[in-house]
């Protein structure tokens, strides 16, 4: 794959990578802000989505270090 490719590829990524982070964290703010009540249901949301937020993290920094077979790897996991 030449260099100009490579470099789109991975501008490209890093746009959706934060596209995806931004709205996760805005979705989890909106939610918890919006349920005031303690739930089972809400409590288990939350985390779920924070969960999410720290994997989105994890490919990021992966993705960023160039270990890109690493940060697939881990993508996969979210769904």
């Amino acid at each position: 794959m030449n260099n100009d490719l490579a470099n789109e590829l991975m501008d490209e990524s890093s746009s959706f990578f934060v596209s995806i982070h931004d709205f996760i964290r805005e979705s989890t703010s909106s939610f918890n802000k919006t349920n005031n009540k303690s739930t089972i249901e809400k409590d288990v949301t939350i985390k779920y989505m924070v969960e999410w937020l720290k994997i989105l993290d994890s490919i990021a920094i992966l993705f960023y270090q160039g270990r890109v077979d690493s940060a697939q790897v881990l993508t996969r996991t979210l769904f």
